[in-house]
């Protein structure tokens, strides 16, 4: 019928990571209306415990997202191109500590970034250092000058 070929065409529409989590849903219902429901544990739901490869995917992924929605331009645009940058590389333990940076407040990570303010001492590894490092290598240097041509 015209009305199933419709909401075909829709479904094959929909990007993947949606109608992915459609079928999850969808699975999870129909597990609970035949009474296999299980309440999802802390550790399913609290991201800082992934270990699986496709949920440190997953991970990069929203890091990146964060990295460029801080909501300053300039941190969006440093901490945006050092996550895409970097962030392919990075394993799981350099992941969490850049997703420890990113719970910060934006004024704060920006004068930490730019070296206006020491690092605070919970923050104080290698991942924030080189976040750190990669910034100021970035940055004009102070007093040259800018030539337009």
């Amino acid at each position: 019928s015209s009305h199933s070929l419709s909401l075909m065409m829709m479904w094959r529409a929909l990007p993947s990571v949606a109608r992915n989590s459609i079928a999850t849903f969808s699975s999870l219902s129909n597990a609970s209306s035949n009474g296999l429901n299980r309440a999802a544990s802390s550790k399913d739901m609290d991201p800082r415990v992934w270990d699986d490869t496709s949920n440190l995917e997953r991970q990069k992924r929203r890091m990146l997202h964060r990295s460029r929605q801080t909501g300053w331009l300039e941190t969006d645009h440093l901490l945006g191109t050092f996550a895409a940058e970097k962030l392919p590389t990075m394993n799981a333990e350099q992941v969490q500590m850049y997703s420890q940076l990113l719970q910060e407040e934006t004024p704060n990570l920006y004068r930490w970034i730019t070296d206006s303010e020491p690092i605070p001492r919970h923050l104080d590894n290698p991942t924030v250092h080189e976040v750190k490092k990669w910034v100021l290598s970035r940055e004009p240097k102070k007093g040259a000058k800018e030539t337009s041509e």
